[in-house]
């Protein structure tokens, strides 16, 4: 199928449309997002893998690029 005969005019609009939305909600999130502070190594966190399951108990003993860390748990 040729491709001019898969995308119209309105593609384009509504493309743009969502842009412009898209533009607008992050402009309103950023009023009152805060930068999170950075965990270093030694710090105890409670950290839980489901909602049923209680909080556990864990120190932080290696910190990875992107907000990630290795956990050492008390068990």
């Amino acid at each position: 199928m040729a491709q001019k005969l898969l995308s119209s005019a309105h593609d384009t609009a509504a493309h743009n449309a969502l842009q412009k939305a898209k533009e607008r909600q992050a402009t309103y999130y950023d009023r009152t997002a805060k930068e999170k502070q950075t965990l270093n190594v030694g710090d105890t966190v409670r950290t839980r893998w489901d909602k049923r399951q209680p909080w556990t108990k864990a120190e932080v003993t290696k910190v990875f690029p992107h907000r990630s860390y290795e956990l050492r748990y008390e068990d």
